[in-house]
């Protein structure tokens, strides 16, 4: 236990590490960034060091009757709201069973002032898109995500 915080690598505010958590959430695959029809995942954790969050997210055999087939789909009630600096983060994706013919890479990523992970194929420096709820096998698609992201 150290009482205020520790100084890592010098002794400036800068340097000054006053918050670390860890712990879990209830995450939701939506067919919406909010509202919409979800479904519970199985497992989501979190690392919280200082303003870097780093988050963990696992679904298996995925239900999605209750989702709309032609909307995006997103993780969403992430633990913090990512800040809004004009950064965004990128981060790894396992999935298995999924109906994706993906020209480029299909990343989960997290833009400013969200509680939410898309999910974009990204073709080129132009072209991007969202990935349909349509592209999860019924009851047979998993995912995994690992992302980080910061904070305010």
């Amino acid at each position: 236990y150290l009482s205020g915080g520790v100084y890592l690598g010098g002794t400036g505010s800068a340097n000054h590490l006053d918050s670390y958590e860890e712990g879990t959430f209830t995450a939701y695959l939506r067919d919406a960034t909010s509202g919409g029809n979800f479904v519970a995942l199985d497992s989501a954790r979190y690392v919280k060091i200082g303003k870097v969050v780093h988050v963990w997210v696992k679904a298996t055999n995925i239900n999605t009757t209750p989702l709309t087939s032609g909307n995006a789909f997103f993780v969403t009630s992430l633990p913090f709201t990512s800040t809004n600096d004009g950064t965004e983060a990128i981060g790894a994706i396992w999935w298995q069973n999924l109906n994706i013919s993906a020209t480029g890479v299909v990343v989960p990523r997290i833009t400013g002032s969200v509680t939410y992970i898309r999910f974009d194929e990204l073709v080129d420096n132009t072209t991007d898109s969202t990935k349909l709820v349509s592209s999860l096998t019924d009851d047979q698609a998993d995912l995994r995500v690992t992302i980080s992201y910061t904070i305010t």
